[in-house]
Formats: C-alpha cells, structure tokens, sequence
C-alpha cells in the first residue's frame, strides 16, 4: 500500500521536503457555493526550527498516495497558531482571493441568446479570472437572462441551480461545476 503524500508551495517556493517529517495534520475544507475553500497544516515545531509564513502568504496544496498527487487548490495564510504550552504550529488558511472584489456587487443588464459557457465565460473575462465550465454546462441555452440589482456570482448559481450547479470564484478561476463534482 502506498503512502499518503503531499506538496506545498508556499510564495512559489516547495517546502514540502523541509516540513516532512514534521507534518503532523493537513485538513483540506472544499466548502460549497460560495464559501470560501480552507486548509488547515499542523507542523511539529519542536526547537522552533520551522520558518514561519507571513500572514498573506501564498500556499498551493497537493494531497495524494504516493505519486499520485491531487491539486487541492491555492490559499492564503489568514491566521497562525503557536500555543505556548505545545510545540505545535498551525496554518490556517482560506482560498486564495480573487482578482476582482466587484464579482459580488450588484448589477443590471440583460443577456440574450447566450449560452452558460458564453456567460460564465463573459463574467470571468470582466474580472480577470479563468472560466472553468463542464461541456454539459457550457452547452445549455438561455433564450433571455435579466440581471437585476444581482451579484455576477448569484446571477451564475441562480441559473445553475435548476441544473444542479455551482459558480464559485476559486483563486484565478471562475468554477461552475454540478454539485458534488470535484475541481
């Protein structure tokens, strides 16, 4: 049986040999909708051996068997944790933010004879973000949308949930996914 596995870049740098043995806990949360993705690294930091990040730092995170190693995702070190009575340090830390903070503010407009994929690929396009959008998905049609005093990000999910589907803002990417679906 092969061993779990991981890899973690942090600003870019892999430091997954550093932290190795150390690595007490790694907790992935995908969180649904539009919730923001956590992970959680517990590292044993007995004689304090071990550099702590800076608060904002960049991590991407790969978990799996032996080689076969999985993208969890990229986030952002949001809190550190070193309790005086344990010799143990805690990442906490959330999916990376999106470009544009203007993904959630309300609009107006209309779209007609478009489909889900021209849609979800228009919105992405406007907020410096990569559309991510399965071939089913991509492919249904809308004769007419109104988008009324509504966020892009709701616009997407209130469409996609007569299809079973989520939009969700992910690092440099805007995933629209069915429910349950991976990354």
């Amino acid at each position: 049986m092969k061993p779990p596995a991981f890899k973690i870049l942090a600003n870019g740098n892999d430091i997954t040999q550093k932290i190795n043995d150390r690595l007490e806990r790694i907790s992935v949360s995908d969180s649904p909708g539009v919730k923001s993705d956590t992970v959680t690294i517990e590292i044993d930091n007995r004689d304090q051996a071990v550099e702590l990040p800076s608060t904002g730092a960049k991590l991407e995170v790969w978990i799996g068997i032996g080689d076969d190693l999985t993208f969890k995702g990229t986030y952002q070190v949001t809190e550190l944790e070193e309790p005086l009575d344990e010799d143990i340090l805690t990442i906490h830390a959330t999916a990376a933010p999106y470009k544009s903070g203007t993904i959630k503010a309300p609009k107006d407009r209309t779209f007609d004879n478009i489909t889900y994929g021209a849609l979800v690929g228009e919105i992405a396009a406007e907020h410096g973000l990569s559309p991510v959008i399965s071939d089913a998905l991509a492919g249904i049609e809308f004769d007419h949308v109104d988008q009324k005093a509504e966020s892009d990000v709701n616009l997407l999910n209130r469409l996609g949930r007569q299809y079973d589907a989520i939009a969700k803002p992910v690092a440099d990417r805007l995933l629209v996914t069915s429910k349950g679906e991976g990354k």
